[in-house]
């Protein structure tokens, strides 16, 4: 029997996932259209609005979660790893942990 991953697992392989995928501030066009895949194989309804913002979800349910894809640039910490229980990696802490909890709420 294949083990499923917990939600601890799931939220950091989501991070490092994100992490990896450059974002800087004004080059966020790549992330957008990789959570707007994920959250469409994942059978949630996504509108691009352009500028890369997307949203998410049934229209129509009160709520928001609101963040930012983009990082500031890359100083050597990319990829991402995970070491002493903890994602490290540009953007995990700002804000690619938080998004990854967003697409998690989303899928589920």
């Amino acid at each position: 029997m294949r083990r499923v991953p917990d939600l601890a697992e799931r939220l950091a392989a989501r991070t490092l996932e994100l992490v990896d995928i450059a974002s800087e501030s004004r080059d966020e066009e790549r992330i957008a259209a990789h959570v707007a895949a994920v959250l469409g194989g994942g059978d949630v309804p996504v509108r691009d609005l352009g500028d890369t913002c997307l949203l998410a979800g049934d229209p129509g349910r009160a709520l928001l979660l609101a963040g930012h894809l983009d990082t500031v640039p890359a100083q050597g910490n990319r990829p991402g790893r995970i070491a002493d229980g903890r994602v490290h990696g540009l953007g995990a802490s700002d804000m690619k942990g938080a998004l990854a909890v967003m697409i998690e709420l989303a899928l589920a």
